[in-house]
């Protein structure tokens, strides 16, 4: 089971780590749609989570518990997770020291755009101001980009846990 798991898990993150670099380009070219590449990537990623699953039912005697489907799902969900969350890391470090900026410049002109109130465009800057602020913190960073990944991860853990699940 462990190795399904690792290779699962690193052929999954390394898929998402390569759509997450496409995205990025993507939006750093100022072409739209980036942020669908990166989680129509994320899905096609944690797909492979039902591949998996069914690897290591058919290697134990086409049994698998929903418990210990679902321990294998999270851990290569947690492994893709884990090197999305370094590639951003690498990349936002090195190539995009500035994506925070141009993403809250980019989330503001859309206010602008579509009208939005004096009252709320001010709030809206002075939330930005704070994120920027946070943002320049590696921890802080590693935690929202978890955020952005793991809960997809999870919840395909869940549906592939219960879809493969069999008593056998």
């Amino acid at each position: 089971m462990k190795k399904h798991i690792l290779i699962y898990g690193l052929l999954s993150g390394i898929i998402v780590s390569i759509v997450m670099l496409i995205s990025v380009a993507q939006f750093n070219s100022g072409a739209k749609g980036s942020e669908y590449w990166g989680f129509g990537g994320m899905f096609v990623a944690f797909s492979l989570i039902f591949v998996a699953l069914y690897q290591i039912r058919k290697s134990e005697g086409n049994r698998l518990s929903f418990l210990r489907g679902l321990g294998a799902a999270v851990a290569i969900a947690f492994i893709t997770s884990t090197m999305y969350v370094a590639s951003w890391m690498v990349v936002s470090h090195y190539y995009y020291p500035n994506f925070i900026e141009q993403y809250a410049e980019l989330e503001i002109n859309k206010a602008k755009a579509n009208g939005v109130t004096d009252e709320k465009m001010a709030k809206m800057m002075e939330d930005f101001d704070g994120m920027k602020k946070m943002y320049k913190n590696p921890l802080f960073k590693m935690g929202l980009t978890y955020m952005e990944v793991l809960p997809i991860g999870i919840v395909m853990s869940l549906i592939a846990a219960l879809v493969m699940m069999r008593k056998g």
